[in-house]
């Protein structure tokens, strides 16, 4: 009877900590859920606009994967200096050429690589109506890129770059995630943010 008595206190304390386990792994979901696994304001994108903030001009909704851009995005240009924090998070294009010489609107070339389950740099900020050409290596594992506020999506075997190209002709953050390594909830997301 002693025995079963320290086998029952056992198996007590072992459900209690796997209960424990669990209420700290469920607070750690709703605290992801509550900044939507979006990256946070740095000094290229400043602080979020508020809910009822929302510029008189935009005539789209909002939705996870498209949300507005606060006033005061600064778009990188080639050679920008970014500090040590943010090298991770914001991209600057490797190359800007102008599509014409009438045109305000430019090739903006970028460079980004999946590793360890993430997109580096994550952060791609142009201009409305920028020809976007974005070069994406996978380094460590087969990854893919899947922008749904443009409908395009890019597999990247590892080792390989591939290119995914297009015009902003769309004003807002896109969202942008690899599917196959758990989309956003795991942490492989980054953004394109459309500056009008």
């Amino acid at each position: 009877m002693v025995k079963n008595k320290k086998q029952l206190g056992i198996i007590i304390s072992g459900v209690m900590i796997i209960l424990l386990l669990l209420v700290i792994v469920f607070l750690e979901m709703k605290k992801g859920d509550k900044d939507g696994g979006a990256i946070p304001p740095n000094d290229f994108v400043p602080e979020y606009l508020e809910e009822n903030d929302v510029p008189a001009s935009t005539n789209w909704e909002e939705d996870e994967f498209r949300q507005v851009v606060p006033d005061g995005v600064v778009v990188p240009e080639p050679g920008e200096q970014i500090t040590e924090e943010l090298k991770d998070v914001i991209a600057v294009p490797t190359d800007v050429v102008p599509t014409s010489q009438d045109s305000k609107s430019n090739i903006r070339k970028f460079e980004i690589r999946g590793e360890g389950n993430k997109f580096i740099p994550s952060q791609i900020i142009v201009n409305y109506n920028d020809d976007i050409q974005i070069e994406i290596t996978a380094v460590d594992k087969d990854y893919d890129l899947v922008l749904q506020g443009y409908n395009m999506r890019q597999n990247i075997p590892q080792g390989m770059t591939k290119n995914l190209s297009f015009q902003a002709y769309n004003e807002g953050r896109f969202l942008y995630y690899c599917d196959s390594c758990g989309g956003k909830e795991a942490g492989a997301f980054g953004e394109i943010v459309v500056v009008k």
